[in-house]
């Protein structure tokens, strides 16, 4: 089972661009961030072949793609002032609790506690599955932060990078656009905030952060085995 997050970022949408990076990386699951509901739609009708499967939230910009079917789905605050898209796909008969979060940027102090307090829902939801579960996201937080190692202690979650290289997802620019200032200076930030979670009862066979294609995000992609 290969799964995908891709922040797309929508005030750079190009329909052309993102089908393009999809049909190169074809994965099974793929949660897309930020896109508006318009965006989405554009690219579930030239990728419908490939993901017959599709869940829109109701808020927070997130929408599901699959190739297997989506048992149920549903847009989620847990609690918190923000949405997350909590789904169950059927692999081939086995139920896979499936998670598409997407926590605000830190850059203001409410941001930062709204960031840490849908990262302690999550984590208390995560330690609740019973079956294999995949949460995962634009987190806007690096795999060194103290609030990511204590989602990791209070979920009994793992990030999929462990043993995998460090990944970094942002910041890049693979289409060479051209930038203001304050992008250029984000061109050397190279960190990982897009993150994969999973349980202890799935494996990790690879992971990829392919071309990032229009987007300031790569991609990251985890291939899988359920045990």
């Amino acid at each position: 089972m290969a799964v995908m997050t891709y922040n797309v970022n929508y005030r750079l949408w190009d329909a052309t661009k993102v089908t393009d990076l999809v049909r190169e990386n074809p994965v099974d699951i793929l949660g897309l961030i930020e896109p508006f509901k318009e965006q989405a739609e554009e690219l579930r009708d030239r990728v419908q072949d490939q993901y017959p499967y599709y869940y829109r939230a109701t808020g927070g910009g997130l929408s599901l793609f699959s190739r297997y079917p989506i048992a149920e789905a549903a847009t989620e605050t847990l609690g918190t002032p923000y949405h997350s898209l909590l789904a169950i796909i059927d692999v081939e008969g086995q139920p896979v609790r499936l998670v598409v979060a997407h926590p605000l940027a830190p850059v203001s102090p409410s941001n930062f506690a709204y960031r840490n307090q849908v990262m302690v829902v999550l984590a208390s939801y995560g330690a609740k599955q019973s079956i294999p579960t995949v949460i995962m996201g634009d987190f806007n937080l690096t795999s060194w932060s103290i609030f990511f190692r204590d989602f990791i202690r209070s979920s009994g979650l793992r990030s999929v990078t462990l043993g995998h290289g460090l990944n970094p997802t942002w910041f890049y620019n693979d289409v060479g656009r051209s930038q203001g200032w304050l992008e250029c200076l984000k061109q050397s930030l190279k960190i990982p905030i897009d993150h994969i979670f999973i349980s202890k009862d799935v494996n990790v066979a690879q992971v990829i952060t392919p071309s990032s294609g229009i987007s300031d995000h790569r991609p990251l992609i985890a291939k899988l085995r359920l045990k």
